[in-house]
């Protein structure tokens, strides 16, 4: 049981850090958008910062679904097993 909840905290955890990073993009974007309206280019720190964000996204959505279809996994397990036999594993 408490490592179920190390790993849910882990999961809001990283749910929190997809969302804040989703927010991130956006912002970066907006300025990139609005340094083209100046006529200035975006910086070469910026475009590197955007797709360093961008990989990170696709990390953390990856991670989270590996974590929900263990989770799904584990209650699939739990519920097949006799009434009885799950109080002895916990």
């Amino acid at each position: 049981v408490v490592h179920t909840l190390v790993n849910s905290d882990k999961t809001v955890q990283l749910q929190r850090e997809l969302n804040s990073i989703k927010r991130e993009l956006v912002m970066l974007k907006e300025i990139n958008s609005m340094r083209l309206d100046a006529g200035h280019d975006p910086t070469a720190e910026s475009l590197v910062s955007i797709e360093a964000t961008q990989q990170r996204i696709i990390e953390l959505i990856t991670e989270l679904s590996e974590r929900e279809a263990a989770a799904e996994l584990v209650i699939r397990q739990i519920e097949s097993q006799p009434a009885g036999a799950v109080k002895g594993t916990l």
